[in-house]
């Protein structure tokens, strides 16, 4: 049972970085096309400073060349906006299972 709470939104990869990083979610769901930039830079950013943080991406730009780059940068899960809808709830609900079980891992 997915058991989640949106804690912000940004539009912006300054934005959402700043945003993730005072909020500290256990899972962030991140579109490739973002004003200004790409999520990829957000991605990059947040798992620098916060390895933790599970990603992920729900976007239109669902090609090979992106899905390959996010995931090869630790998203956890690529889903395609058009096909991929029904996916999202149990891909943030098993991001979030497997990041608490690895910050468990790690104490």
């Amino acid at each position: 049972m997915l058991c989640a709470q949106v804690v912000g939104e940004a539009a912006t990869p300054q934005a959402c970085i700043a945003g993730i990083l005072a909020t500290h979610p256990d899972v962030v769901v991140l579109d490739v096309q973002l004003e200004g930039g790409q999520g990829l830079e957000v991605l990059l950013a947040v798992r620098s400073a916060e390895p933790s943080i599970a990603f992920v991406v729900f976007s239109n730009s669902s090609g090979a060349a992106y899905r390959k780059r996010y995931l090869g940068a630790g998203a956890a899960r690529f889903l395609d906006k058009s096909r991929d809808f029904e996916q999202l709830a149990d891909a943030v609900n098993a991001a979030g299972q497997h990041q608490s079980t690895a910050s468990q891992d790690t104490q």
